[in-house]
């Protein structure tokens, strides 16, 4: 099995894009839009359409699936960790050309969830509690390693 096509796609030019502009910031060439490959340039930045085909995880999600049912836990971390990457990657760029208004607006969502206390700060807490209530478990019933 090799790497997903668009993830190895991502990664190289992220390399170029960076090797570009480490030039630019020496004032020795123009500096490059942090843009992905893919992008549907028919639509803004603004518009979900623009992202849909740089960060598209479907196939890795697919193979993940279909490794879950295999014997192979390497192939499953592999998936993973290429899709976790595209994720973070698309982030990291959607941030690069967020606005202020629409900034203001993804954090009143978030803030309003992460206020819940069944939301995911309580559940982080609470998640972090049933480790250590598995630990102590094990370790009294000397299974602890």
């Amino acid at each position: 099995m090799s790497p997903d096509d668009n993830f190895v796609s991502q990664v190289t030019n992220l390399e170029y894009l960076n090797g570009v502009n480490a030039v630019a910031t020496q004032n020795m060439g123009p500096r490059q839009w942090m843009l992905p490959t893919g992008t549907n340039s028919n639509y803004s930045f603004s518009d979900p359409r623009f992202w849909v085909g740089p960060y598209s995880r479907s196939n890795l999600g697919l193979a993940y699936q279909q490794a879950l049912s295999g014997p192979s836990q390497g192939i499953c971390l592999a998936l993973k960790l290429q899709s976790d990457y595209l994720a973070g990657q698309e982030r990291s760029c959607r941030l690069n050309y967020l606005d202020p208004v629409r900034a203001s607006i993804h954090a009143a969502a978030r803030r309003a969830g992460h206020a819940l206390p069944d939301g995911v700060l309580g559940r982080v807490v609470r998640h972090v509690q049933d480790i250590l209530a598995a630990a102590e478990r094990a370790q009294s019933q000397g299974t602890a390693t």
